[in-house]
């Protein structure tokens, strides 16, 4: 699941989780009724004699609490990314922060690779290093973040100065023309 929402002018907050489809109370109505059918079902074979029944229905709910517990444990996944004029922050953990990184945002690039499953992967590239995010998301939520991603930021190194006249988008064109720019300008295809 994909959040993006702008906190002021040019701020950006984006919040990245896995989907799920079973949250609070409703987790443990469910495997309460899993838990509850499984049981019903050994007590009555038990009651019928058939007594090796009910131990085997006893460890199945166990193995199914053990599943549901690993996947609930992924789903709290979440990452959420700071873009401000000046910096980009990316945080990373499941109910509280684990990892962060931060880094002035003229020195960030967002790259997105597709590996040899043809799947994509995103990260910022900083001074040498990479740093991934998003790697819990299905292609859809991908194509998504992907799409949602893809535009650039103008900035300055100097905000007293302002927006130099180098390194422009320039929209409309085919965008084929980008073998000689002298001022780093790059068009952004409208075909």
């Amino acid at each position: 699941m994909i959040r993006i929402q702008e906190t002021t002018e040019n701020n950006f907050l984006i919040e990245i989780s896995p989907n799920y489809s079973l949250r609070g109370w409703s987790r443990v109505i469910f495997l309460g009724s899993i838990a509850f059918i499984c049981l019903a079902i050994g007590v009555f074979f038990l009651i019928m004699g058939a007594g090796l029944i009910l131990p085997f229905a006893g460890l199945e709910v166990i193995i199914v609490f053990i599943c549901f517990y690993i996947s609930f444990r992924w789903s709290q996944q979440k990452e959420i990314i700071y873009i401000s004029n000046e910096k980009i922050k990316l945080e990373q953990g499941r109910l509280i922060k684990e990892r962060s990184w931060e880094e002035f945002r003229s020195f960030v690039v967002l790259e997105v690779e597709t590996d040899q499953h043809n799947s994509n992967q995103f990260c910022f590239q900083s001074k040498g290093k990479r740093f991934y995010f998003g790697s819990f998301l299905n292609e859809e939520d991908k194509l998504i973040l992907k799409t949602q991603t893809d535009f650039g930021f103008l900035g300055a190194y100097n905000t007293d100065r302002g927006n130099i006249p180098f390194e422009r988008f320039y929209v409309g064109g085919d965008g084929m023309n980008q073998t000689f720019a002298m001022d780093g300008r790059e068009v952004i295809a409208l075909r």
